[in-house]
């Protein structure tokens, strides 16, 4: 076992981080914040403490809007480029997409089959959590209103591709 919950709960205690911790079904469950916007943070031992998992669940402020975008929304084309440049510019953690429900999540799995993980590896991945909170919300505005955040995401490649994509919608 490289690492365990509890030694995780004593990071977050150290962080000055609130958690609940349920060790029946083996997971932490905290909360961050990054500027105004919040989200849950789901971390799990998989395989006996060989691979740390989190993902991050958004707290979306509207209630008619849930993290989940079909294939088939009107912006799904905008979206989908946005969530690879952020991978692209992610050293620590990355987005998915699953086209079958829409389901979009922010993930860190790390395996550490015989290493433990440090408090400052595990600071690291809760700033780059933080960061992928602000990306969430940048991507709530794309699937809203169908324009991308110009301070998040400009770039003239990008651009390039959003009209070759136009061509075969």
């Amino acid at each position: 076992m490289a690492f365990t919950l509890d030694q995780i709960g004593q990071y977050l205690t150290a962080m000055e981080l609130r958690f609940d911790y349920d060790k029946e079904q083996a997971l932490i469950l905290t909360w961050i914040s990054y500027e105004e916007e919040k989200g849950m943070v789901f971390i799990r031992e998989l395989k006996d403490g060989a691979i740390f998992s989190l993902e991050l669940d958004p707290l979306v402020d509207a209630g008619d809007w849930e993290f989940d975008v079909e294939m088939s929304h009107k912006h799904i084309h905008l979206l989908l480029p946005q969530l690879l440049y952020a991978n692209y510019q992610t050293k620590i953690g990355s987005w998915e997409y699953d086209p079958k429900d829409g389901d979009i999540r922010f993930t860190i799995e790390i395996p550490l089959d015989d290493a433990p993980i440090t408090y400052k590896q595990f600071q690291s991945i809760i700033e780059s959590t933080k960061r992928a909170l602000k990306e969430a919300f940048g991507f709530k505005e794309i699937i809203t209103t169908g324009k991308i955040p110009q301070s998040n995401y400009h770039n003239e490649l990008l651009t390039e591709l959003y009209s070759i994509m136009e061509r075969y919608k």
